[in-house]
């Protein structure tokens, strides 16, 4: 998200069905630049479009609860997201692309 600006992301979620994001946990929260581009889509409130959330998280977790909050206060039809914990092994990143499969299949 540093080098995307938020405005080609929303013109792109426009002609999408639907949004995956994904953040690791930082401060238990999610990465400020993601946060930042959710705040953007949420005063546009792209209403029924899927969206997920998957990330990373240490001992406390918190950026997927909080990525999923604010995708709901945006309206988006928020589906089942992802989470691991510390760095994925394969089994994990495995899983994550099959989450990520069955996402855009059921779109």
């Amino acid at each position: 998200m540093d080098r995307t600006p938020c405005s080609t992301v929303a013109a792109e979620l426009f002609e999408a069905g639907g949004l995956l994001v994904g953040s690791p946990t930082l401060n238990s929260g999610m990465m400020p630049t993601i946060g930042g581009m959710l705040v953007y889509l949420k005063g546009l409130q792209p209403k029924s479009k899927k969206a997920a959330a998957f990330g990373t998280c240490g001992w406390a977790g918190g950026a997927q609860k909080d990525m999923e909050a604010m995708l709901t206060a945006g309206g988006f039809d928020l589906q089942p997201g992802f989470n691991c914990k510390w760095r994925a092994c394969v089994d994990e990143t495995e899983a994550a692309r099959q989450f990520a499969y069955e996402f855009a299949k059921n779109l």
